[in-house]
């Protein structure tokens, strides 16, 4: 009866044993020949027939969101998975046959434009079946260069009784490069951020530029120079009279409407007392006129001290018209004579 269960004992431990390592097989083939599917960021190269005239950038269809990676779903075996880096595939598009600018508005992307960029030996264990999105909008674009001016970004207030009475950028221009279609957009570049807050004195600095992406500058450097003194003294002159400046045609009559303006001039504090209002002169140009009615701007030669910042009113009326015939003096009376009269 022991010998029996013993028997019936070592049949069932075997079952078991053998139950356990099929499973372990099984399992094993299982995850070596099993297929798996992943998704994985890649990156989008685009191929051009001039890398030195051309440039190309995509966008995702009808928006203006630049984009430069793809989402591609990969098939492989189980146990090739773990082989997957970050940067192992990429998108090409091949846009060789392109000889000038171009916008592609809806460029279908495909799987086999996808290529696996890791260890060759790896490359054909390793199946894109699908990529999103599916269409991409496509701008192949000249690549050109353009002089632009830099404009010093400045925060802060100088310190109280102080302004920035002058600014100087050395280079004030640069060159940039890069595609036509932005360098077009472009207006200007800036500076880093200069903060002046609080000071009271000159400042001399290297400060970077700020050159968006896509655009290569010959230089990222420019030094800036602020002038920083007391701020100037607001004068106000009320009804100062204009000036005629040159003869109208003819030499005719002319007349102002209003005849006196306002100005509103800043003069360095320094200056402020021995300043001289009488040396601003406006003056309306009516040279060569011919009679008419006009409104015609008033201006202000660069007086040596200060300068205008406003004047009011900036424009007047002005009248040239035939002069007035003098009136003809009346006649004398005449006188009788003597001798008709005795």
């Amino acid at each position: 009866m022991n010998k029996l269960n013993q028997f019936k004992g070592t049949r069932l431990t075997m079952v078991i044993m053998i139950s356990i390592g099929l499973s372990v097989f099984l399992w094993a083939r299982y995850k070596i020949s099993g297929s798996e599917e992943f998704q994985v960021d890649a990156e989008v190269v685009c191929n051009v027939s001039d890398a030195e005239k051309f440039t190309a950038f995509t966008c995702l269809t009808n928006t203006t969101e630049e984009i430069n990676q793809v989402r591609l779903t990969v098939r492989c075996a189980r146990i090739d998975r773990a082989k997957v880096r970050p940067g192992d595939f990429a998108l090409y598009l091949d846009f060789t046959a392109e000889k000038e600018q171009n916008v592609i508005p809806s460029l279908e992307i495909k799987p086999s434009m996808a290529q696996y960029m890791g260890p060759s030996a790896d490359k054909d264990k390793f199946t894109v079946v699908d990529v999103h999105p599916r269409r991409l909008r496509a701008v192949i674009d000249t690549i050109g260069d353009r002089s632009l001016p830099i404009l010093v970004d400045i925060k802060g207030t100088p310190g109280e009784g102080y302004a920035i009475t002058q600014t100087n950028v050395s280079p004030s221009f640069i060159t940039v490069k890069g595609p036509m279609e932005l360098l077009n957009k472009t207006e200007s570049l800036s500076t880093e951020t200069l903060s002046v807050e609080g000071v009271n004195k000159d400042l001399d600095t290297l400060c970077s530029v700020v050159v968006p992406e896509k655009l290569n500058a010959h230089t990222r450097h420019v030094t800036v120079k602020l002038e920083i003194s007391h701020e100037p003294k607001v004068v106000s002159l009320e009804k100062i009279a204009i000036a005629r400046f040159g003869t109208p045609q003819g030499d005719k009559e002319v007349t102002f409407q209003p005849a006196t303006v306002d100005l509103i001039m800043e003069v360095p504090v320094e200056e402020a007392e021995t300043f001289d209002p009488k040396s601003i002169s406006p003056f309306v140009d009516v040279n060569n006129l011919a009679p008419a009615d006009y409104t015609l701007p008033v201006k202000v030669l660069p007086p040596k001290v200060g300068s205008v910042k406003k004047i009011i009113p900036s424009e007047i009326e002005v009248i040239i018209q035939q002069k007035p015939k003098a009136p003809k003096p009346p006649a004398a009376p005449k006188q009788k004579n003597p001798s008709a009269a005795d």
